[in-house]
């Protein structure tokens, strides 16, 4: 099985949006994953601008809290303050020259404003349905086949998201994406007997405490104790330790998304996750990999 990561990349086929720091290493890891097959392992994904796009056609997309924010079935105040509380933090979660713990107070303040927002406003779940179907959250090419194929052959797939757990699902039953192997941890909405948000559940997640929040569901992992091997995949620094709670982790991949802010965030990247695709809105290299895990026996 010599030159895995050679194999990849050439099926894969857009080598300049691919940098890898140390490709010895990510060699090691494909070898690790193809030789122990799909029974060992597992999937943690982020959500926003991973498993979904960052933009098509030359246009943003929405995340979760977009579609939020940009839906005119939503109040015009709403969106005014939801605009001000994104033009406010979003570029401190973004911003290369903060640590992760000066920027975890600015994050909880954020996300609680926007939570408090959608409070506020009454939404309801019919109202999401509704939104999430005219918005622009769009998966990305062949994420759907990628999942269909991992429920194919057993392998587990959690999206760790900060975004709205509600939101969340109902795209994924939007794009019939919501595979049985699929578990969700996000943050979600609780709503009152007449289907309006009145609070949201416990405990808040952020882009940059993901690593507690895997540590506090030690239920998901345990059900998952000889999966030691995993792809996780991510947009933000915050997402390389979604695996936290992996028992007795073993080869892991970390594969990281850079949508944004490219020249200004790629050292940040390319020196922590061992694969960063660079603009690309594809799933093509997770199809890949997935595909020469799954094609090995599988490991008794």
């Amino acid at each position: 099985m010599a030159d895995i990561l050679q194999k990849v990349l050439q099926e894969y086929g857009n080598k300049d949006k691919c940098k890898i720091r140390d490709p010895t290493k990510v060699e090691a890891i494909l070898q690790k994953l193809a030789s122990d097959g799909p029974s060992k392992l597992q999937v943690i994904t982020d959500f926003d601008f991973t498993l979904s796009r960052f933009h098509k056609d030359g246009k943003r997309c929405d995340s979760c809290h977009g579609i939020l924010d940009h839906s005119p079935l939503m109040p015009d105040s709403f969106r005014e303050k939801a605009k001000a509380l994104y033009e406010k933090y979003y570029h401190i979660e973004l911003d290369h020259k903060m640590t992760v713990e000066e920027k975890i107070p600015h994050m909880i303040t954020w996300y609680k404003g926007s939570h408090n927002l959608l409070i506020e406003a009454q939404v309801t779940k019919q109202k999401i349905q509704e939104m999430v179907l005219t918005s622009r959250a769009l998966l990305r090419d062949s994420a759907v086949n990628v999942l269909s194929y991992l429920n194919d052959h057993h392998v587990p797939v959690l999206i760790f998201s900060a975004g709205v757990g509600n939101i969340l699902e109902e795209i994924l039953h939007r794009e019939k994406a919501f595979f049985p192997n699929v578990e969700v941890i996000s943050n979600y909405m609780l709503f009152n007997e007449d289907g309006e948000c009145t609070s949201f559940r416990e405990p808040l997640i952020h882009m940059f405490n993901k690593n507690e929040t895997a540590l506090d569901n030690p239920d998901y992992f345990q059900d998952l104790k000889n999966r030691h091997n995993a792809l996780v995949l991510g947009d933000s620094i915050g997402d390389l330790d979604m695996g936290s709670g992996i028992h007795n982790p073993g080869a892991l991949l970390r594969i990281g998304f850079l949508n944004d802010k490219i020249d200004e965030r790629m050292d940040s990247l390319y020196n922590n996750f061992d694969v960063v695709l660079v603009d690309d809105q594809t799933f093509d290299f997770v199809n890949v990999v997935s595909r020469m895990v799954c094609a090995q026996p599988v490991s008794k």
